[in-house]
């Protein structure tokens, strides 16, 4: 059955990206799906979150992101990215094989206490080997 997002793998042997804009206010900021998935035996080879706008929930805001269906926590975990100032982190948990042995979507959690936020945007890029089998 094919995946939904479909998986983004380019015929050749190159370095595919797949890229989510997330907003505080996005109506599925809670549980947010990348425009494509990742191919089974994909090798990650970068995974970088750009702030573009602080968030501002009065007490935290929280970032994660992967493709564990329970937390969604294996390839960001949470405090791995500063959401209250703007800038890029880089993100090294997840790099390598993701254990993807099937194609697996990518989903990213924002989450808030305290004041909801007004204003917050990220641009997380993950860049990655298309999963070949050799």
């Amino acid at each position: 059955a094919p995946t939904n997002p479909a998986v983004r793998q380019n015929p050749r042997q190159i370095v595919n990206t797949i890229r989510r804009t997330l907003n505080y206010n996005d109506s599925d900021v809670t549980g947010a799906d990348f425009a494509g998935a990742l191919p089974a035996g994909a090798q990650v080879v970068s995974q970088v979150a750009n702030v573009k706008t602080a968030f501002n929930a009065s007490t935290t805001n929280t970032l994660v992101w992967g493709t564990n269906s329970t937390n969604y926590n294996n390839m960001c975990p949470i405090a791995a990215v500063n959401l209250a100032a703007t800038g890029t982190t880089e993100v090294n948990t997840g790099l390598g094989d993701v254990a993807c042995t099937s194609d697996s979507v990518v989903n990213a959690v924002y989450s808030q206490t305290g004041t909801s936020a007004t204003a917050g945007q990220v641009v997380i890029t993950i860049t990655y080997e298309g999963g070949w089998s050799t």
